[in-house]
């Protein structure tokens, strides 16, 4: 066989440490298991019925719901374009129409169609929540804000010390373009960066929850329906981001605050480094073969796992929240014992609470923990569950060697992945929820339209609007509610327009801060008949671009 130039091989040696560069410091894969995680989500939460029951049945998962880039910002216009040309084509994230996309008049009727109108984006309502999950990582620096720091899980900022900064901002510049700086937010000091706590209360983010809460409320309370489908819109996307971050946060290296770990060796080419956890997941299962685990248990189908965002992190006195399971459960790639001796003439529980108090992970998950087999050149560490923690191996030199191997994901992956996806759902179910009635409430056990309004709920309000049949809203002073249940009042539909109805929306805050916006119809008159010019003449068809709705 010919030898290769020597200047050669080293061009080829070089492109190969180029073109397989690391991959993007993010944990889950976007276009399999995020969107895995994100699609069996919403089919066990109640969004769809809730959507459907809000609005008589004119709109659910699937309805299209646009947005008009003339109503945003320029900075929530550009992520949101750059969103666009980031998700993948069979993601269905990727929305019609947008600035630029429709030519002039006189254009080939062929250039048209995808065109929406004007500057429009239109997309299903799943659609725009799978945009969300494409629009957290734009830029990928976002990522930085998916991460707890290693030492306080509750604090606002947090660093990585096993990672230099030159070395990290050498890292993610090859691996995706971004710079140190744009990585580490300079807000919190040098070196560190925002963990989810400070996004979650970040104003300043166009897809922070925050942000997300204005645009839900105007989903309810703006004025013509078009606004309303706006708001709605870009509340979803902003859902779907919260729903990655939580998402990210039910893996280890995330919950560790371990930033090492996304650069760990995928193989032995030179340069193909990654998260291994998110490869193993990302192969091993796909998009459609996820370890589903059961409902939480004791949580009644369509109600939240916890009243507060701060508590679907990390769970409160009843469950454990996705940061504190892979937190301290288990073990991220760059939080293991560092190599050394062990003594074979000890027990292996000895040896097991020995190593793990070398580790991040609490007392209480090393208690029951030992190595099998032992004594060994080889094995694992199990918890009192039997789930491997890590495994070890005798490197030959005298000492042992610690590391996560295939049964320590797959272990990893059996727990964690149920877990986001039940809270995923129940995040869901927190945002978008029911009509506020007492559970089995009935026409004999209690008023068909009554409120019910929990005594620890606070600012409790009815808002009530006659609906054109244009969908244009004029809004009643709000109605001041009590905690408990009580009727709706008399008399709501005397002003209802003909063919128009009666929309009630209620208001109010949780016990866990979060807002709580739901509305229901009242009643609907009889819809107005269609001029002659409207309908339809016989073989005519429907026009294939729907106008909107008139402001």
């Amino acid at each position: 066989m010919k030898m290769m130039h020597p200047l050669l091989t080293a061009i080829v040696g070089f492109a190969c440490g180029v073109f397989i560069a690391p991959r993007p410091a993010q944990a889950w894969d976007l276009s399999t298991t995020h969107a895995a995680l994100l699609d069996e989500a919403v089919v066990r939460s109640a969004l769809h019925r809730n959507l459907m029951d809000a609005s008589g049945l004119r709109r659910g998962l699937f309805s299209p719901l646009r947005i008009d880039a003339a109503r945003l910002d320029d900075r929530q216009r550009q992520l949101f374009l750059h969103a666009q040309r980031r998700v993948h084509a069979d993601s269905g994230a990727r929305a019609l129409g947008g600035p630029g996309s429709c030519p002039g008049a006189d254009a080939p009727p062929q250039t048209r169609r995808f065109c929406v109108e004007k500057d429009l984006w239109e997309l299903s309502a799943i659609g725009w929540l799978r945009l969300g999950l494409f629009a957290e990582l734009t830029p990928s620096s976002r990522q930085r804000r998916h991460f707890l720091d290693a030492t306080d899980p509750h604090a606002k900022a947090w660093r990585d010390d096993a990672l230099s900064d030159a070395r990290f901002r050498f890292r993610q510049t090859r691996s995706n373009g971004a710079s140190f700086a744009s990585f580490f937010s300079p807000t919190p000091g040098a070196g560190q960066a925002a963990t989810v706590w400070a996004w979650l209360e970040d104003k300043e983010d166009a897809l922070a929850p925050l942000r997300m809460y204005e645009h839900l409320a105007a989903s309810h309370l703006a004025v013509t329906a078009n606004e309303r489908d706006h708001h709605l819109a870009v509340a979803l996307v902003c859902a779907g981001a919260l729903l990655h971050v939580l998402q990210d946060l039910a893996v280890p290296a995330h919950a560790h605050g371990d930033a090492a770990a996304f650069f760990s060796p995928l193989s032995d080419a030179r340069g193909d480094r990654g998260l291994p956890f998110q490869e193993f997941v990302r192969i091993a299962y796909g998009r459609g073969n996820l370890p589903l685990g059961g409902h939480a248990a004791g949580v009644v189908t369509g109600a939240p796992l916890a009243d507060s965002l701060r508590d679907h992190v990390f769970g409160d006195d009843r469950w454990e929240g996705p940061a504190a399971v892979a937190r301290y459960r288990f073990l991220s790639e760059s939080r293991l014992p560092a190599a050394q001796s062990l003594q074979a003439d000890e027990s292996a529980e000895e040896i097991a609470a020995f190593l793990l108090a070398q580790t991040e992970l609490p007392a209480a998950a090393a208690s029951g923990a030992a190595l099998a087999p032992w004594p060994s050149p080889r094995g694992y560490v199990y918890d009192r569950h039997a789930r491997a923690l890590m495994a070890f191996v005798d490197s030959g030199d005298g000492e042992y060697q610690f590391y996560l191997d295939e049964r320590s994901y797959r272990m990893q992956a059996e727990v964690l992945l149920p877990l986001a996806i039940q809270v995923s759902r129940s995040v869901l179910d927190l945002l978008f929820p029911p009509w506020p009635t007492l559970p089995g409430a009935t026409a004999t056990t209690g008023p068909p339209l009554a409120v019910s309004i929990p005594a620890a709920w606070t600012g409790a309000r009815l808002h009530v609007a006659q609906e054109s049949a244009e969908g244009q809203r004029a809004f009643a002073t709000p109605v001041r509610l009590v905690s408990g249940q009580q009727p709706i009042p008399d008399g709501l539909e005397r002003d209802r327009p003909t063919g128009g109805r009666t929309i009630l929306i209620v208001e109010a805050k949780r016990a866990g801060g979060e807002p709580y916006l739901a509305e229901r119809i009242v009643g609907q008159s009889p819809p107005v008949p269609p001029r002659e010019d409207d309908r339809l003449r016989p073989g005519e068809a429907k026009p294939l671009v729907r106008s909107t709705r008139p402001e």
